[in-house]
């Protein structure tokens, strides 16, 4: 078994523009959760930018180790970190901006035993993820394509039930709370739809990444920039004329 922890240094415009992306989201995270460090609207969407942060991490660490144990660690890292950003983005839908069910204790027990039962798939080496992965670019004969079936479902469907969470809302709004679902469903669309579809689906019918998996992490970009600009420029702006 190969246990070197080696490593190389890959310094080039991917590994540049992650280390970037993982800034942003930090900062992003930060501004969050400083706004107002209490409500649970901005701690789950904080850590639901924290875990795109702590992935994208992962794909720019990866990125410097060689070595089939260590490159199968931070595969099942960065396949894991997905999991608490949807959850915690789910949680942050069901309070934003305001409630409109309360969840029973039996669907609370069944999201977080479904949520843990993935966690441990992924994050278990020899389950999802062989024990030890060579540094290409290709999920087969690696990945055990059944798990990974359920990996994604469990991602897209948790996915679908926050935006149903935050159209339905929409719907129902009036105002500037109208206003705000609105921006907030643009700003995280583009980075779950984009994310999902560049690390999750293509990768799954042409069993490789596309640009090593770099691709994904640059939609959370437009979500950063974008809520920072509408929620937290914008509004501070003195009006003209």
């Amino acid at each position: 078994m190969d246990i070197n922890i080696s490593f190389h240094l890959p310094i080039s415009p991917s590994v540049l523009a992650l280390s970037v992306v993982f800034l942003v989201n930090l900062l992003l995270a930060w501004r969050v959760w400083r706004s107002n460090s209490k409500h649970p609207v901005n701690i789950f969407f904080a850590l639901t930018i924290l875990m795109a942060g702590l992935w994208t991490f992962g794909l720019l660490i990866e990125a410097f180790y060689i070595g089939a144990t260590n490159v199968s660690g931070f595969l099942r890292f960065i396949h894991f970190a997905p999991i608490p950003a949807v959850f915690f983005f789910y949680l942050f839908t069901y309070y934003f901006p305001y409630k409109t069910y309360k969840l029973a204790k039996g669907q609370v027990i069944a999201l977080l035993f479904f949520t843990a039962l993935v966690s441990v798939i992924v994050v278990m080496p020899g389950l999802m993820i062989a024990p030890e992965v060579p540094r290409v670019n290709t999920l087969r004969p690696y990945y055990d394509y059944s798990l990974y079936i359920i990996f994604v479902f469990y991602f897209i469907v948790i996915a679908i039930l926050a935006f149903c969470n935050l159209f339905f809302k929409y719907r129902k709004s009036v105002g500037i709370w109208r206003h705000r679902l609105r921006q907030v469903i643009i700003a995280t669309s583009v980075a779950f739809v984009g994310g999902s579809i560049c690390n999750l689906l293509i990768p799954f019918f042409l069993n490789r990444y596309i640009l090593n998996g770099y691709l994904a992490p640059i939609f959370t970009i437009f979500t950063a920039f974008y809520i920072w600009y509408t929620i937290f420029w914008k509004p501070n702006q003195p009006e003209r004329g």
